[in-house]
């Protein structure tokens, strides 16, 4: 009996033992974390000061999805990429020789992360001398218009290049170190630079870089103003929408700093490029803080970022666009996506996700370019673009306006200040 007793003691033990381990196992696998390897390059590869090397990131989940990879260089953030293929082109021309750590971070769709770090060493190229081959880089300026558009290309190569190939992927191409050419087309162009000297060669492509549009409707440039220039020399396009003299592009002004940094009040002109890839600046414009843009004012209508002689939209400054537009009063008084298809008017006429392109009637060409997290990233590039206003909700909110892929409204909320938007301005 009591051997009984005992048996059954034993096994009432062990039944609660195997019932708290599987309660221990169920909730341990309740999300597996991503799987996180940098494949390229390999740990103690040798790399030359100058190269642009591809990281490339392993990513998957096996209970759901990765949201993103985040690259970082040295413990600095570098890009996020939500989408495969994981890569990032590090350029290392500005890196110290020896070693330098990569680390990418994977992050699943409810939060889960795991990362990889990998320490790589950089050389001085060889031949001790200071012979490096070039890095292209440069810069257009406009990027958007209507046709027939005049753009100014500008070669920023570094290590001396000798030779310049422009390809402004259209057809036409030139040898010219710095050029100008006329778009007579419609459309998105990719412009490709290559630059080569004695010690190699190296080229840049900067994806749909030029927007060439009709303007369509009556977006009409301002009259006596149909360009106007920032202090860091880019020029945009304007459009007249009522009595209202707008810019037709996204302000793209400003030094780039990482998304993962917040902007501060030091003195310059700070902004965040989509995905950490300035390229995207100059296709989408800069995403910048409500502070930041406002230079530290809270006096709604105040010059901030925009160039002399113009200033930020007030809330009512776009209500009165909106109204231009054909929404009503009462529509624009309300929150949330409102109005007809004013939202469909702003939209450019390609780019967006799933094919919600706008007709672009009003010429103002809002392009998606998404937005950046408060606590960094970023987000919606082709989904949606989003714009603040001068005009405080509260101490730390702002109104914005906001066009999407999915609606033909306009969207009238408020967001956190720390949170990166886009910028039009208005003319005094």
């Amino acid at each position: 009996m009591k051997r009984t007793i005992l048996y059954l003691g034993w096994m009432m033990i062990l039944a609660i033992i195997i019932t708290i381990s599987s309660c221990c196992k169920e909730e341990t696998n309740s999300n597996q974390l991503p799987v996180c390897i940098i494949t390229s390059p390999s740990e103690g590869q040798e790399i030359a000061k100058g190269e642009t090397v591809i990281i490339s990131v392993e990513a998957n989940d096996n209970d759901g999805s990765v949201a993103e990879v985040r690259f970082f260089i040295n413990g600095v953030g570098q890009s996020s990429i939500n989408s495969f293929p994981y890569n990032f082109d590090w350029n290392t021309s500005n890196e110290s020789i020896g070693d330098n750590t990569i680390k990418a971070t994977c992050v699943d769709n409810i939060g889960g992360i795991t990362s990889d770090e990998i320490i790589v060493v950089i050389t001085d190229g060889g031949g001790g001398g200071g012979e490096e081959a070039p890095n292209s880089n440069f810069t257009a300026n406009p990027t958007s218009g209507s046709a027939p558009l005049l753009v100014s290309f500008t070669d920023h190569s570094t290590n001396d290049p000798t030779t310049w190939q422009w390809d402004f992927g259209d057809g036409n191409s030139s040898t010219q170190q710095n050029t100008t050419h006329t778009y007579n087309i419609n459309g998105f162009y990719s412009v490709t630079l290559t630059v080569t000297n004695e010690y190699g060669t190296d080229t840049q492509t900067k994806t749909n870089l030029i927007n060439v549009s009709s303007g369509g409707g009556s977006g009409e440039p301002c009259p006596g103003t149909p360009t106007v220039t920032d202090i860091d020399g880019n020029v945009y396009n304007t459009v007249l929408l009522g009595t209202q003299c707008w810019m037709k592009e996204n302000l793209r002004v400003g030094t780039y700093i990482s998304g993962l940094q917040n902007m501060e009040d030091n003195g310059t002109i700070e902004k965040y490029c989509q995905n950490d890839d300035l390229a995207n600046c100059d296709i989408f414009g800069g995403l910048y803080q409500w502070d930041e843009m406002m230079q530290y004012s809270t006096q709604p209508g105040v010059q901030g970022i925009c160039p002399i002689g113009w200033h930020l939209p007030t809330d009512e400054e776009w209500k009165q666009m909106e109204m231009h537009l054909g929404m009503s009063q009462s529509a624009t008084d309300s929150t949330d996506f409102r109005g007809t298809d004013q939202g469909k008017q702003l939209k450019s006429t390609s780019g967006w996700f799933e094919n919600g392109n706008g007709t672009n009637s009003s010429g103002f060409f809002a392009f998606p370019g998404g937005f950046r997290f408060a606590q960094g990233g970023f987000g919606q590039l082709g989904i949606g673009t989003y714009w603040w206003t001068s005009t405080e909700f509260s101490d730390l909110f702002a109104w914005y306006r906001g066009v999407v892929y999915f609606n033909n409204g306009v969207r009238r909320d408020t967001d956190y200040e720390g949170t990166g938007q886009s910028v039009r301005c208005v003319k005094n």
